[in-house]
């Protein structure tokens, strides 16, 4: 026994228009495409932008580390450099 399902999409029951026709959201055709929208990188999106404009250069990156961390990084690293097993999992 087959059974036909028909599911009723939102928006089939509106009347198609017909390219370049103006509407309150925009001209037909101007729509994304599939995953048109999130594709891309910043620098593809908008080839001419700085995303990092009005930002001073010394505020860009990471800030520096605190001497806790610093310790911490330097104590990290002197025990690495004693236990080769360690490494492995890096």
């Amino acid at each position: 026994m087959s059974v036909e399902r028909h599911h009723k999409h939102l928006g089939d029951d509106v009347e198609k228009q017909a390219p370049g026709e103006e509407t309150i959201l925009g001209a037909a055709g101007d729509e994304f495409p599939p995953g048109g929208g999130v594709a891309g990188s910043f620098g593809q999106e908008f080839p001419g932008a700085d995303p990092y404009a009005g930002i001073p250069v010394d505020e860009l990156g990471l800030p520096p580390l605190t001497e806790a961390e610093q310790e911490a990084v330097e104590l990290e690293a002197a025990r690495l450099a004693e236990d080769p097993d360690a490494r492995r999992n890096l």
